[in-house]
């Protein structure tokens, strides 16, 4: 029951390479110019996660000691405690300020996140790059949830084909066809379902994969070597491409997802040990620290669009100073000791203590998701906040089919129409409202809208929807048109410019009736 050495010498280099990844990760969130593909940072962690966990299994299975035990405590130990007190201090500063509506979304996030199943819930909830990630304080997580599944699952793949036939080619066709089945999946969903595409393992296995070749291929075919420093410049070559071209626009991680993926591979066989690009102080500082930095630069970007203040450029410096200072205490203080304390225990202990933990951490989590504290804030605050949650409960129903035509429109209120309401998704978050207050006056107000779809006459907004927004108002252009009862329409809309940031404004029109 004791802790074997890892098998896996540690290399510089690719402890560079880390810095690199988190640098480009945390750049895109807090989204300043140049780096619109960013993103591209998690799969090069993918990548070198890949072949790491291959190295390990390999050459447990090669030597014989492999225990899947020990594989997993070690995955445990070394993603949960950081990830624990992240979670604990963003559930210790959510009682003081956030509102309960905001605070129970925070508890399901956290839940997902300890289960590391936060992939499928963020996935369910809408596309990563939209506006509406940066409200979501685990977020990021999606990204562990995704290596937590791959840890799971993977050594259990390796040993399965190591018992067809234990031999180092058996396992290279293995990660071949694991490679190539998982990447034609991720274009075929990425064109198809790119929101699934992004947060599910299948789609993204071939990335780890990646990985696992790179394993293999530089400890099988030695003579590469000859080709090292061609192989590291083309691997930078390729990210730089990458981010060049690439931005949130692109359907990831679809093909254009072969750019990271590939330089990595090729930075990892070249194994230069002496690059200042990689093997530098302020490399191997940023690495060692990389996946504090990544668990804490995120809420510092939320926190600051909560604020309204992501584009203050003082006080966006202040978080990117911020999340240097908490990562490095976080790994001083946290991930080192932690580890080190864990290691020296025995493995029944240490699956003790772990378990505890998280089950503690799962006991407040749920807590807080069920349990309703009065007076935690000022109720006013709690009540308006709580309008979030208010949706049209006649959403489906009012609706429109597919080109918008001979929509009924959905009556709130009483059923003597005094008014029209139309526009795009905003206008519906208000249906509820103005339907009660037509109620004061003996009134209801009827209900024309379409997610998505500006009330802006010949407006065609994205490719899938142009022919939908189209025809829906034409529709109901004409429908007013002729329309003679003179009754007010109040138009609801909201404009966001994304390229260059503009405010989120939301406009009304009236017309006046009687």
């Amino acid at each position: 029951m004791q802790h074997l050495p890892s098998p896996v010498n540690y290399r510089e280099d690719i402890n560079g390479l880390r810095a690199w990844a988190v640098i480009a990760v945390l750049l895109f969130h807090f989204q300043l110019p140049g780096l619109g593909a960013g993103f591209m940072g998690v799969d090069i962690f993918f990548v070198i996660s890949g072949f790491l966990m291959t190295a390990i299994i390999i050459k447990g299975l090669v030597r014989d000691n492999f225990s899947i035990l020990k594989f997993y405590m070690a995955r445990a130990r070394r993603i949960l405690p950081a990830l624990l007190v992240v979670i604990v201090f963003l559930l210790s500063l959510g009682w003081f300020y956030l509102p309960t509506f905001d605070y129970t979304v925070l508890a399901n996030q956290s839940l997902s996140a300890l289960f590391f199943v936060s992939n499928i819930y963020f996935g369910l909830e809408g596309s990563y790059f939209s506006n509406s990630p940066y409200e979501k304080w685990l977020l990021h997580t999606w990204s562990l949830a995704v290596e937590a599944q791959f840890y799971v699952l993977f050594p259990i793949f390796l040993i399965i084909v190591w018992k067809i036939r234990p031999r180092i080619s058996t396992v290279l066709w293995g990660l071949i066809a694991l490679f190539f089945i998982s990447l034609a999946l991720n274009i075929v969903v990425s064109s198809w379902k790119p929101t699934i595409a992004f947060y599910v393992l299948p789609t993204r296995a071939w990335e780890l994969a990646a990985g696992g070749l790179a394993f293999l291929i530089g400890r099988e075919f030695v003579s590469l070597q000859r080709f090292a420093e061609p192989f590291f410049w083309g691997g930078f070559s390729l990210f730089a491409i990458a981010l060049i071209v690439l931005d949130s626009s692109y359907a990831w991680p679809s093909g254009w997802a072969l750019l990271p993926v590939l330089g990595t591979v090729l930075i990892i066989l070249a194994q230069q040990s002496q690059a200042k690009l990689t093997v530098n102080p302020i490399a191997q500082w940023l690495g060692d620290r990389s996946y504090s930095l990544y668990l804490w630069h995120w809420p510092f970007v939320v926190g600051l669009n909560f604020a309204g203040l992501q584009h203050d450029l003082t006080w966006l410096s202040g978080a990117i100073v911020l999340s240097f200072v908490f990562a490095h205490f976080s790994y001083h203080f946290i991930e080192v000791p932690t580890r080190s304390y864990l290691s020296a225990r025995s493995l029944r202990k240490e699956v003790v203590l772990i378990g505890f933990a998280v089950m503690l951490f799962v006991g407040f989590s749920f807590f807080v998701k069920t349990s309703s504290i009065e007076n935690r804030i000022d109720p006013l605050v709690d009540m308006i906040a709580g309008e979030a949650g208010n949706y049209n409960p006649k959403r489906e129903a009012c609706q429109p089919n597919i080109m918008g035509l001979n929509s009924p429109g959905c009556v709130f209120g009483e059923s003597k129409i005094g008014a029209y309401l139309i526009g795009d998704s905003h206008s519906d978050m208000v249906a509820t409202t103005f339907g009660e207050a037509a109620k004061n006056y003996g009134l209801g107000i009827q209900f024309f809208g379409r997610m998505g779809c500006p009330t802006i006459e010949g407006v065609e907004i994205g490719l899938s929807s142009r022919a939908a927004c189209t025809n829906f108002n034409n529709w109901l252009f004409e429908f007013l048109e002729k329309d003679s009862s003179s009754l007010p329409i109040v138009v609801v809309n909201s404009i966001w410019h994304e390229a260059n940031h503009t405010p989120r404004v939301s406009f009304d029109y009236a017309r006046g009736g009687g």
